[in-house]
């Protein structure tokens, strides 16, 4: 898709995650940023939350973390990204709300942790995965 269009679907189609990702993105201005396949990727410090949130086409990746687990983060990240470009105002509710919940909420970390479920085994987080490998081209480093 060419970049013009990209962002344009972003900040029309897509704009109630994408205001509140350009928010986050103000907030962590200076930290560092890099533009990746049309994403905006910040790395921020977080003590109590380790991984990464998307927000529209702002991704951001706590820090540290080990090249491998980067890779493949971004990947499924970037496949939020594009789903928000599918669904546009209906992310948040579909996609952004379940996804929140099922990182962060501690029964779900147990139920996973108990079961050895998964993340992926959450819709939203399957179809991200798979969202991300097709369409940056790039495969999982740990599968």
């Amino acid at each position: 898709m060419k970049p013009f269009l990209w962002y344009l679907l972003q900040f029309t189609w897509g704009l109630p995650q994408n205001l509140g990702g350009l928010l986050w993105f103000l907030f962590y201005l200076r930290k560092p940023h890099r533009i990746w396949n049309g994403a905006v990727v910040t790395r921020i410090r977080r003590k109590r939350f380790s991984g990464g949130f998307t927000l529209g086409i702002f991704i951001f990746l706590t820090e540290p973390l080990s090249e491998e687990a980067e890779h493949d983060l971004l990947i499924h990240e970037y496949g939020h990204t594009i789903q928000s470009l599918y669904l546009g105002p209906f992310w948040s509710l579909s996609i952004g709300l379940p996804s929140m919940l099922w990182c962060n909420l501690p029964p779900f970390r147990r139920l996973r942790q108990r079961r050895r479920i998964s993340y992926s085994a959450l819709y939203c987080e399957n179809w991200a995965d798979r969202l991300g490998q097709k369409s940056t081209g790039e495969r999982f480093m740990r599968e």
